[in-house]
């Protein structure tokens, strides 16, 4: 019962999934019923057809044949609409499911999401919606095999009760042990998408590693790794064979039965005068229709179950926790900050209308007590506490693992911090994430690009931004110049995960993209990190213009932004152990001194 509840339950779920699902059905039902009976209706026709013949009755043999002629016509138009809608109904349930996994996805906590496999994610988003998104037409068929077996049965008592029963007692024979040998599908159709997810997770790493797996010579592991995976689909998939195989055998031998049935005591029947020539082809042409549904009633089940399978693999994504504002309501989240920002130039401020740049409209931060976990018993943030004053010049330093690019992930409201320890303007980030993301731009320390063009890629930050404004932004970023030298300009496309470009160019971009969405907080984790020493001064000259009227808190080593800095922060272990400006900090016996290289001008991190 528990079974049955549960499969009920996903077969409702995948029924709201569908845009007008009443009227969708209710077409689909429509079919279905039309589909059950016309076969009883074909072998009525040929019943009457071949009496007709039989008597020489050469005027109702001509009626008879056009009646049968017509109705394999109706048939086969049925049939084709049938198949049509089914397929449109697939690819609608592929579509909805595509589209719920993806917002689904997009809406999981960034803390969980980065410990979810990619490739899984991918292997679900591909893979099992093809075979979930399938589910209501391998339902269709399988209720018409049954509806279809009742019709033929009900017909055939119709002609000969003692032949229809007979033929009819072979049913519950071939259905039980067909739906028997389908039992373990449920289970060996998740077992092989969870082993494709796993594979499709393995490819995925080393696709995007070849670089480091050639410089380590690790090219064996990595194909050892990945046949292990691969060896572990080829055994999911054998032992799912296995069980189709033995659906395969049971419906060649059991259809056979209600065949043998009828012919035999059909002919007994005929001879005694009690079973018309037309009776007994009519009966044989009915057996069709209930044998091999009876017998393929197995592989139906199979094909629901695997069907299943997918389908809750897919809704283990849908049903993952979504990111909320616990005052808003997740929907908030996803919505962009309708404030107009700026973005100021290099030969001065563009100024996109509304936006100001007035220190006090930029929002103070206070951090108190923080403390922060990605895995629990194990803090990488130990009670922090900070005050940041508007407009403020913050620069984080310590060694790399310190905490700096996770104190700056939770300013920028992607990891969620405890009520009570994160403000800005005096709101709570762990309640306003969504207002943060709003009036926070952040650069993280790797840049990204997607696929697409130059242009969608910056407009990602700004929708509506006007082409002067893309320029400025691209200058501001020293990204202008390689841009305009390319025949496409920010038509160019953009290959995946930005590999068409340098590292370099592509931390430019990102800059661009950062800047031209003009947050009133700037968040920067170590924006020169892959460009020459040349691009790195003339980005950070011109960030130094952006930085104007901002809040800005910066991880880099660069020692002259520390000494701009109206603080400096620095960090160990997941704890601030030192606060304040160069000047305070830098003398003997402080930890800030021991992270100075004075004669290359940096600050180790």
């Amino acid at each position: 019962m528990k079974t049955g509840a549960a499969i009920v339950s996903d077969l409702r779920r995948v029924t709201a999934m569908v845009k007008n699902p009443v009227k969708t059905y209710l077409k689909i039902g429509c079919f279905l019923m039309a589909e059950s009976v016309d076969p009883v209706l074909a072998a009525f026709a040929l019943k009457g057809f071949l009496d007709a013949f039989a008597s020489l009755n050469a005027p109702l043999a001509l009626r008879t044949a056009l009646v049968y002629l017509g109705i394999m016509v109706l048939r086969a138009v049925v049939g084709g609409s049938a198949v049509s809608a089914r397929v449109r109904l697939v690819e609608e349930l592929a579509l909805r499911q595509r589209e719920a996994l993806l917002s689904s996805v997009v809406e999981i906590p960034l803390l969980q999401f980065e410990k979810l496999p990619r490739g899984d994610v991918m292997s679900r988003l591909t893979s099992d919606v093809a075979v979930s998104s399938r589910i209501i037409t391998e339902c269709y068929l399988l209720a018409m095999a049954v509806l279809r077996a009742v019709a033929a049965a009900a017909y055939m008592v119709t002609l000969n009760w003692q032949v229809a029963l007979a033929c009819s007692l072979t049913g519950p024979v071939t259905l039980i042990v067909g739906a028997a040998i389908s039992r373990p599908v449920n289970k060996r159709s998740q077992e092989l998408q969870a082993a494709l997810g796993q594979a499709s997770s393995e490819a995925l790493n080393a696709l995007e590693g070849i670089p480091v797996i050639k410089s380590y010579l690790a090219e064996d592991s990595t194909e050892k790794r990945f046949l292990t995976k691969a060896s572990a689909v080829r055994q999911a998939a054998v032992k799912m064979s296995f069980v189709f195989a033995l659906n395969a055998a049971w419906m060649g031998t059991g259809s056979i039965l209600p065949f043998v049935v009828a012919f035999g005591y059909g002919g007994y029947m005929a001879v005694q005068g009690r079973l018309t020539v037309g009776g007994i082809l009519a009966l044989v042409s009915l057996c069709n229709h209930l044998a091999w549904p009876l017998a393929g009633m197995g592989q139906s089940l199979a094909d629901v179950r695997r069907s299943l399978g997918a389908f809750r693999r897919v809704m283990e994504i849908l049903d993952y926790p979504r990111e909320v504002d616990p005052v808003r309501g997740h929907g908030d989240l996803k919505q962009r900050s309708a404030g107009p920002e700026a973005v100021p130039g290099v030969a001065g401020a563009v100024t996109i209308p509304g936006q100001s740049v007035a220190q006090d409209a930029s929002p103070s931060i206070t951090v108190r007590n923080l403390s922060f976990e990605y895995v629990q018993g194990t803090p990488v943030l130990k009670d922090i506490s900070i005050e940041i004053p508007p407009g403020a010049l913050v620069v984080l330093a310590g060694k790399s693992g310190s905490g700096k690019s996770t104190l700056l992930k939770i300013l920028a409201g992607l990891y969620r911090p405890s009520p009570g320890t994160v403000f800005m303007d005096d709101r709570d980030v762990h309640y306003d994430a969504s207002w943060v993301r709003g009036v926070t731009a952040y650069l993280p320390q790797e840049p990204l690009l997607f696929s697409g063009t130059l242009r969608e890629n910056l407009e990602l930050a700004r929708p509506q931004a006007s082409g002067e404004e893309l320029r400025q932004a691209l200058s501001i970023a020293d990204a202008l110049d390689f841009i305009e030298r390319d025949k496409d300009g920010l038509d160019r496309e953009v290959s995946e995960r930005g590999s068409s470009f340098s590292g370099g160019e592509r931390q430019r971009l990102c800059i661009a993209r950062t800047v031209l969405k003009g947050g009133s907080v700037l968040l920067i984790d170590e924006p020169t990190s892959s460009v020459d020493r040349e691009s790195e001064e003339r980005i950070w000259a011109s960030l130094l213009l952006a930085m104007k009227g901002k809040t800005c808190v910066v991880a880099t080593h660069r020692l002259d932004i520390a000494k701009r800095a109206d603080l400096v922060v620095v960090m160990e272990e997941g704890c601030v152990v030192e606060c304040g400006t160069h000047a305070e900090l830098y003398r003997p016996g402080t930890l800030y001194s021991t992270l100075v290289g004075e004669s290359e001008g940096e600050v180790a991190v």
